[in-house]
């Protein structure tokens, strides 16, 4: 698949955003919903690539397995982003522990340094 382009990116976020304000039930809304809805994301990958850039510019949206939300309620935020920081971190325990593999057993192959 083809990258989007910038036009394309402002074009989905301005969308996902707009459905996820206006969400009158005040829950989540699945990932499978906002792509039918929003035909041109074409899949949930798109979706979630649009979710980051709009969370980096800093639009409060959480994410579990019911799918995605907009809220400006502090204890949502905070939890949603304790989570967060708590999957980066065993994440950032996952690479070191490839890196560490590769280091060992190809140190020619790449430099980590």
């Amino acid at each position: 698949m083809k990258k989007m382009t910038s036009m394309e990116k402002h074009l989905l976020r301005s969308l996902v955003l707009e459905m996820l304000k206006k969400n009158v039930s005040g829950g989540f809304i699945k990932s499978t919903e906002i792509v039918w809805f929003i035909p041109q994301l074409k899949n949930g990958s798109n979706l979630r690539k649009i979710i980051n850039i709009l969370r980096q510019e800093g639009e409060p949206i959480i994410s579990n397995h019911y799918g995605y939300k907009y809220t400006e309620d502090i204890l949502d935020l905070f939890t949603y982003s304790h989570s967060l920081r708590l999957r980066i971190e065993e994440m950032s325990k996952a690479y070191k522990g490839l890196v560490k593999y590769i280091q060992e057993n190809a140190p020619d192959m790449y430099d980590f340094k």
